[in-house]
């Protein structure tokens, strides 16, 4: 004898739903998985990716149209051309911006009235008292703008004359954001500048100044020959 069993009506409207929901959760499931699928491989076509030429024509247009210290000169100029800082105005601190100063066909490098010759890299660079004395603590060469700079790279790099640019740079991305700001603050870059700008933006500017400034060296007075 078999047992007559018959589905209520709310039993069927349960199993509908349960049905439906299961039929809509897998239609739904099938396609997220086409999107998953196929929605990458369609936009990898859209993907303007860069060659490292471009990058680096974009890096050097930008420099180009920077003048980050408002001398004149933008900052590829300065940092290749006149191996000047951008970030200083009047990188000899002789009283002259250095835009004035190429523009009047002078070294802007080399203080007005002196007249001065690098010497060798394997001069050692002169040591700067860490004390705020008076100026005449300091080589008649060295301006106190120059000397505060000068403290502030020893204390950041360490032994400036076995500094080399893979040091540099490695010592530049240790930095906190924070001991980053103060040390370009040291070497005279503006707050209003470093406000303006974010962390990555003014290490990787610091970097290519850093790295294509030329060593610190010393310079010589013209004495006159001695009899």
């Amino acid at each position: 004898m078999t047992e007559n069993r018959t589905l209520m009506p709310h039993h069927k409207l349960g199993l509908g739903v349960i049905v439906a929901i299961g039929l809509t959760t897998l239609v739904f499931g099938v396609f997220q998985m086409r999107r998953s699928i196929f929605d990458p491989l369609a936009r990898s076509g859209d993907l303007d990716l860069k060659t490292p030429e471009q990058v680096e024509e974009e890096r050097v247009t930008a420099l180009k149209a920077a003048d980050t210290d408002q001398d004149g000169l933008n900052d590829y100029d300065e940092l290749y051309l006149f191996r000047t800082s951008p970030f200083l105005t009047d990188s000899d601190s002789d009283g002259l911006s250095d835009g004035v100063e190429v523009a009047q066909s002078s070294d802007p490098n080399c203080p007005v009235g002196q007249n001065c010759r690098q010497v060798s890299t394997s001069v050692p660079v002169p040591e700067v008292s860490q004390t705020s004395g008076t100026d005449d603590s300091l080589p008649p060469e060295i301006s106190p703008d120059e000397a505060t700079i000068l403290q502030a790279m020893e204390r950041v790099f360490g032994d400036l004359n076995s500094l080399t640019p893979e040091k540099m740079n490695e010592r530049l991305q240790a930095l906190t954001p924070e001991e980053l700001r103060t040390f370009m603050l040291e070497i005279g870059v503006p707050q209003t500048m470093l406000d303006q700008a974010d962390d990555a933006t003014l290490r990787q500017l610091l970097a290519d100044t850093m790295v294509e400034m030329p060593a610190p060296e010393t310079t010589v007075p013209d004495t006159e020959p001695t009899e």
